[in-house]
């Protein structure tokens, strides 16, 4: 079965992206780095992008940004990946054995970190997204809208297992990354870092 762990990142998440990068060194899984809103990158951006991707990590260009749905249908029209897990550049993982979970404990099962696929991240499996659809946003707010109606309909009709049912989408920590304060949410297995967790913090246009 053709697997794969895919990382959505932005060109001005590089620093993040080699953390989450770092603590992947060692996964048995091929990791795909999708760098959203491509077209904008400043120069220089690529050769920092090719100095941290080395070893089994492929990336894929996306000219605009288009937000977690464009990093899923990319890699349903551009891949042929049977199963995906769709990572933040956010993150850090803490335990590799993480991937054997989503891998080949719930081989062929859709599966989600929290409840309803909240923040989007969590395993996709193709045949799961061709009985769906993959939903199109071109601002934050759409990107967030879709979350929160999208995500629901695919883990119902998914039959989607959620890894950790007890651990909620938000927490009350929070420290300074690279001058922001942001929102920790955290387990035995990873790291999640949140700039966005209320509505009023979603900047930009309040259209999909």
């Amino acid at each position: 079965m053709k697997q794969a762990i895919v990382i959505q990142s932005h060109y001005s998440n590089v620093k993040m992206l080699e953390s989450l990068l770092t603590s992947l060194d060692g996964v048995l899984y091929p990791i795909v780095v999708v760098i959203n809103d491509s077209d904008n990158a400043p120069s220089g951006y690529f050769k920092q992008l090719y100095d941290i991707t080395v070893g089994n990590v492929k990336t894929i260009s996306a000219p605009r940004n288009g937000y977690d749905p464009q990093v899923m249908q990319v890699i349903y029209e551009l891949t042929d990946y049977i199963e995906w897990v769709h990572l933040h550049d956010t993150m850090i993982i803490k335990r590799l054995d993480l991937f054997d979970l989503f891998f080949k404990t719930y081989a062929g099962r859709s599966v989600s970190f929290f409840h309803n696929y909240m923040n989007f991240i969590g395993k996709f499996v193709r045949k799961d997204l061709t009985n769906s659809f993959i939903p199109i946003t071109y601002t934050k707010w759409g990107a967030v809208m879709t979350e929160l109606t999208w995500g629901p309909l695919y883990h119902i009709g998914s039959n989607a297992v959620t890894l950790f049912p007890n651990l909620y989408h938000e927490s009350s920590i929070f420290q300074e990354i690279n001058n922001k304060r942001v929102m920790v949410v955290e387990n035995e297995y990873f790291i999640k870092y949140k700039h966005h967790w209320t509505l009023d913090s979603v900047s930009g246009d309040r259209i999909l």
